[in-house]
């Protein structure tokens, strides 16, 4: 699993999530921020609305194991394949392998992103 070396107080750590994810914010500034998914093995993000523009870039995870679904209609990526999710769009994140997997996510547009 890929992990960013980074300095402690650059790196905001996010909830553990039931569904089997956690996020770790990176970077942040008023209309934009960047940091990791990581999921565990067929660990899941449920279905989420954005207000602003996501990109997702898979950095770790089996091939095709990945599924991201946006507005109901699913993708499956490798590793350094991505996908974007629309403001206003439907989106959720599984992993389908037995191993964890890593994404690197990208936020912009309206923000906050808080």
């Amino acid at each position: 699993v890929f992990t960013p070396r980074l300095h402690p107080n650059q790196i905001k750590e996010l909830p553990v999530i039931a569904g089997g994810y956690h996020a770790t914010k990176v970077l942040q500034h008023t209309n934009a921020a960047t940091g990791y998914l990581h999921l565990d093995p067929l660990g899941e993000k449920q279905v989420e609305v954005p207000v602003g523009d996501e990109v997702f870039l898979v950095i770790s995870a089996e091939k095709s194991s990945v599924r991201v679904t946006i507005n109901e209609n699913p993708v499956f990526l490798s590793n350094l394949e991505h996908c974007m999710v629309p403001a206003g769009s439907d989106y959720s994140i599984k992993n389908l392998s037995r191993d964890t997997g890593a994404l690197l996510m990208c936020f912009y547009g309206t923000g906050p992103f808080g």
